[in-house]
């Protein structure tokens, strides 16, 4: 209202909303839009004037804040509320340094669930793990194997019959795939528990609890290498095919999954 001609006068100045209880603070905050959420030109929804739509993985700029509501500026520089849980505070930018970039644009590509690990991955890993462990074990389970062959073999090598000499090197080779199977055992068991064995790791993938996404430890891990041996990696790997979370079979009972990183 002018005081001399007593006339209303209008600003043509795009100006944020006056709202009293904000609390604008020193330094503005980056946020991401979680789901798809109106944008309203007051905290009150039901009375309020929609701004414009906000899209999933939008980034916004949060300027002040009053209750559950935060009022914020998009990338076209619209200004309005949304409700706290629609969006996640990024780290803390200047006032104006936070970047606002359009939301990505869904594909048929996009998958619900894009880091599990497929079947075809989960192979290449195995095959990875079985020559990391004969590279591991051919060494010990030769030298042992050799030991117990002589030691089984007769003492009288010239007058031992063909199959005293076959029995010696089949204790012999016994010996020797026990110990590659110990040792093969021990590194699939300590791996999984740390979060994934080398062969996952050079895949870049990593077995992870389904709960809260870290590695299962000694007990789930035992577990998993027990159910491993029980159904063996051919009938239970052909489960990741078609289930949901590409679980194999002995990944249901521990409740674990394989991510990709």
């Amino acid at each position: 209202m002018n005081a001399h001609t007593g006339t209303m006068e209008t600003s043509t100045k795009r100006t944020a909303p006056a709202v009293s209880g904000c609390s604008p603070g020193a330094r503005s905050r980056c946020a991401s839009v979680l789901f798809p959420v109106t944008l309203f030109a007051e905290p009150n929804a039901v009375s309020s004037r929609p701004v414009r739509k906000l899209r999933r993985g939008e980034f916004v700029e949060i300027v002040a804040e009053r209750g559950q509501f935060f009022m914020v500026r998009d990338r076209s520089g619209d200004i309005g509320f949304v409700g706290r849980r629609a969006v996640a505070i990024r780290e803390p930018a200047g006032p104006i340094s936070c970047e606002l970039r359009e939301a990505p644009k869904r594909t048929r590509s996009t998958r619900s669930h894009p880091d599990y690990a497929g079947f075809g991955e989960r192979l290449a890993a195995i095959l990875l793990d079985g020559l990391i462990v004969a590279l591991l074990s051919v060494v010990p389970a030769s030298v042992i194997g050799f030991i117990v062959l002589t030691a089984t073999y007769p003492s009288d090598q010239l007058y031992a019959t063909e199959q005293q000499a076959a029995d010696a090197v089949g204790v012999g080779m016994g010996a020797a795939i026990l110990v590659w199977c110990v040792i093969w055992w021990g590194y699939v068991w300590i791996g999984t528990a740390l979060g994934g064995t080398w062969g996952k790791r050079l895949v870049g993938l990593r077995v992870v609890r389904i709960s809260d996404r870290q590695p299962p430890g000694f007990g789930l891990a035992l577990a998993r290498t027990l159910l491993v041996w029980l159904i063996s990696y051919p009938l239970g790997g052909l489960w990741i095919i078609w289930d949901g979370k590409k679980q194999a079979l002995y990944d249901k009972g521990p409740g674990t999954v394989v991510v990709r990183v």
